[in-house]
């Protein structure tokens, strides 16, 4: 439950209710570092599911993805062994007690940043064209 690690749980709990997400096979749409207080790392990925029962706004406009944007603030270090553009990554969030490890692969990807805390910056609905079989 990746979400309980972030200092507002809630954002993602108002959407999926008790659903947890999942940030297996997310698609990666954008990372950014922020030079501030503390150096932050911004991720944002579309989740591989959607909620069973989205928000009433998102049903009507007749979304069918969800992006979520992670905070990754008082990051420590980063590492990126290869990166270049992947379909699908896999992203693990682990609390070490003095800070979080975020891990996202795939077959290109090996990305990680140690990190002090966990913010859920957004959680957007929106649509995206799906293609067909």
């Amino acid at each position: 439950m990746w979400h309980q690690l972030a200092k507002n749980p809630e954002a993602v709990r108002d959407v999926f209710r008790e659903e947890t997400p999942s940030l297996e096979g997310v698609t990666l749409q954008k990372v950014a570092y922020v030079f501030n207080e503390y150096t932050d790392v911004l991720l944002t990925v579309n989740l591989p599911n959607y909620p069973r029962n989205p928000p009433g706004k998102w049903a009507d406009r007749e979304y069918n993805t969800v992006q979520v944007t992670l905070r990754l603030v008082g990051v420590l270090s980063t590492g990126l062994t290869v990166f270049g553009p992947s379909e699908r990554i896999n992203i693990k969030i682990d609390d070490k007690q003095n800070y979080l490890m975020l891990q996202a692969t795939s077959d290109i990807v090996n990305f990680s940043v140690k990190f002090k805390w966990l913010y859920i910056s957004a959680v957007t609905g929106m649509q995206q064209a799906t293609t067909a079989a």
